[in-house]
């Protein structure tokens, strides 16, 4: 079987793919960057793992070449880091790895959310209202133009270095959208304005090959978020829906994109908005791996060109229906952040505790099998408090 190099593997989502393919009969090589201190390396502790290697920033590609001496391992970059080094030098690692990647006008169209959004509406995908103040003569006369309550979003909050609950702000009045937007541009010009849509996220996952056509996919819906205002994603189930698979695929193949992506939409399953495009590895990526679905080894022959594309008209999941996750220490603190806020507590107690103590109910990271992971993450958030 073909080697595979993981690379940031301090962070959770990349101990999916470690897991899915190890247990699939793949070497698995781990990579994190040297400035990472040895405790937050998460995916060095875990069993699945064949080889360990520490990546310098300043010689990446230098590293994956030495690494990959006398083999052709599949590559796969986990976080932004590491894929845009991939991408910025494409033709030099396509000589001694395989991987699937965005192209840079592909991923710079899936970073900017309000192209994005534009070319989403453009091409039959629903999208919120939205708007940026290019489009009008000042904020003041902006502000006289959105709904309320009102979202608005930094272009690209993840490649400014932002937490992901200081990538937006709400607002509910004009006078607090005069101030925030203008916060907001001051940080990072002409940030997105749309219409806040109530209702749970939705994600559909993809995985494209080369030509722009879907090798895997999986649907899920965020149940609870912390922070409660709308941060990740802490609690979700697997789900299917046909039309969500339609839209996310056509909107990849429209901005013609290869490799791993992320949709968000919000609302219901039967009246979803689309919000945006992650086009890496997403932060809850561990549902994957708990709903057995093949997304990383689709991943990997997508790489290899052994895959088998799917005819999304006719698709069906290949992984569990109804499968729930949770990451245990985000959802303790979503719960007491609902518990302070709720008008009936009592109600609100209830709801969580027959979560917390339903047994088809999984963690996200951890596995008794492979308990080290989700060890060292607990000591990496104590130590962060």
């Amino acid at each position: 079987m073909k080697k595979v190099i993981v690379t940031d593997i301090k962070y959770r989502m990349a101990i999916s793919p470690i897991r899915e393919l190890s247990k699939k009969g793949y070497p698995i090589i781990a990579c994190e960057f040297d400035n990472i201190s040895e405790n937050e390396r998460l995916g060095f502790f875990s069993k699945y793992v064949n080889q360990r290697e520490l990546l310098r920033e300043e010689n990446f590609c230098e590293d994956i070449e030495d690494i990959c001496k006398n083999e052709r391992p599949v590559l796969i970059p986990t976080n932004r880091k590491s894929l845009m080094n991939v991408i910025n030098n494409r033709e030099r690692l396509e000589k001694v790895c395989d991987f699937l990647v965005p192209s840079k006008e592909a991923i710079a169209l899936a970073d900017d959310k309000n192209t994005i959004c534009n070319i989403a509406k453009k091409i039959g995908v629903p999208v919120p209202k939205t708007t940026s103040l290019a489009e009008h003569e000042s904020i003041e006369k902006m502000a006289e133009c959105v709904s309320f309550p009102c979202i608005i979003k930094y272009r690209n909050g993840e490649a400014m270095g932002k937490k992901p609950a200081d990538r937006y702000s709400i607002v509910n009045t004009k006078e607090e959208f005069i101030k925030e937007y203008t916060r907001m541009n001051d940080i990072d010009k002409n940030p997105i304005a749309s219409d806040y849509i109530k209702g749970h996220d939705i994600g559909v996952a993809v995985v494209m090959d080369k030509n722009h056509e879907p090798i895997s996919f999986l649907c899920y819906e965020s149940l609870r978020e912390y922070p409660i205002s709308g941060g990740p994603t802490c609690f979700l189930k697997t789900i299917f829906d046909k039309n969500l698979l339609e839209y996310s695929v056509k909107l990849l193949k429209e901005i013609k994109f290869t490799g791993i992506a992320m949709l968000d939409f919000k609302g219901t399953i039967k009246k979803p908005y689309f919000l945006e495009i992650n086009p890496r590895i997403w932060g809850s990526a561990a549902i994957t791996y708990l709903a057995k679905a093949p997304f990383f080894e689709g991943y990997v022959k997508g790489a290899l060109g052994t895959h088998t594309t799917i005819d999304i008209k006719t698709a069906t999941p290949e992984y569990k229906l109804n499968k729930k996750m949770r990451f245990t220490p985000q959802a303790i603190l979503c719960f007491v952040a609902n518990l302070k806020t709720s008008e009936n507590k009592i109600k609100t107690m209830a709801q969580y505790l027959k979560s917390f103590f339903d047994l088809s109910v999984r963690d996200g990271l951890f596995e008794l099998r492979d308990p080290m992971p989700y060890i060292r993450y607990i000591k990496t958030l104590i130590k962060r408090s």
